[in-house]
């Protein structure tokens, strides 16, 4: 009886962890996705500004030496 009560007590620990250790790889996995996106936006920021600064800084050349004349 003891020893039957004991195997079930600990294969239920063993689920609970094995659970704990399954939504803890999910929980990484998908952390380690949202890092990834958030790094891909930075460079497509990036890449997106540049040219913007660019064209803003010819537009602003433009400007003034429109006003001048």
């Amino acid at each position: 009886g003891s020893s039957l009560s004991w195997v079930k007590k600990n294969l239920g620990i063993k689920e609970g962890l094995e659970k704990d250790l399954e939504n803890h790889r999910a929980f990484t996995f998908n952390s380690a996705k949202l890092a990834s996106l958030g790094e891909m936006a930075a460079g497509i920021a990036h890449e997106i500004n540049n040219p913007l600064t660019i064209i803003s800084g010819s537009a602003f050349k433009l400007k003034r030496r429109f006003k001048k004349k």
